[in-house]
């Protein structure tokens, strides 16, 4: 699934500001620049939020930042989160204190999706007088897989199908008795293992751009791609 989110910065109601200024306790993980007067201003970040590519059932997690760099400090805060399912969030909810001028809160945003299709989702910090300061806009399509792809060592071809092995079509040809292939939200892998050859080659999902990235092989047979 790729999540992304937008971030939209909207300044407290007049007279919010709550005074004291006090930052947002343990969360705080450090400082911005801060104007020298006026309301606070809010935003998450960063903008635009990619969890990168998540199959069904796994999970992909990233840092959110909650800033403010308005003059003056928020009221108590709550960050919620309302959408689907799909996602996550740890932030400090600020529910006892404001979020300071120039300081920042970290927090912990993951997407575990279920099943394929789209996924939305809208995070929201609000002060205690239900004002919005800040929102974040998530959104998803699940990646997983859609496709077979395997080796025709004897003719020198990466082959392409459906999940069914129906509608195969070539989209590498001239390899070198090509032996095992593995994919990636973004490339595609196969070796080539015939006398003289001994290569593990990189394209891009297109299969354009193909070239070698291991020389020097003895006959490699399989290509594995993994988090570690």
């Amino acid at each position: 699934m790729t999540g992304k989110w937008r971030s939209d910065a909207q300044p407290d109601s007049p007279g919010g500001g709550g005074g004291r200024g006090r930052g947002c306790g343990a969360g705080c993980g450090g400082g911005v620049a801060a104007a020298s007067a006026g309301p606070p201003v809010l935003a998450f970040s960063p903008p635009p939020f990619d969890f990168g590519q998540v199959t069904a059932g796994q999970a992909a997690s990233q840092t959110v930042t909650l800033a403010n760099t308005g003059g003056r400090a928020s009221r108590a805060l709550m960050v919620t989160l309302s959408g689907s399912a799909a996602f996550t969030i740890t932030v400090g909810t600020c529910a006892a204190t404001g979020l300071g001028p120039g300081r920042v809160v970290h927090g912990h945003g993951a997407v575990r999706p279920a099943r394929t299709g789209t996924a939305a989702a809208t995070l929201t910090a609000a002060n205690t007088k239900t004002a919005v300061l800040a929102t974040g806009s998530l959104a998803g399509t699940d990646a997983s897989a859609s496709h077979l792809y395997w080796a025709s060592g004897n003719l020198g071809t990466i082959v392409k199908a459906s999940l069914d092995a129906t509608g195969a079509k070539v989209i590498a040809s001239g390899q070198g008795e090509p032996a095992g292939v593995a994919v990636d939200a973004r490339h595609r892998y196969w070796t080539n293992s015939g006398v003289g050859a001994g290569t593990i080659v990189q394209a891009r999902l297109g299969c354009t751009g193909a070239h070698v990235i291991a020389s020097g092989q003895r006959r490699p047979v399989e290509v594995a791609v993994g988090p570690q």
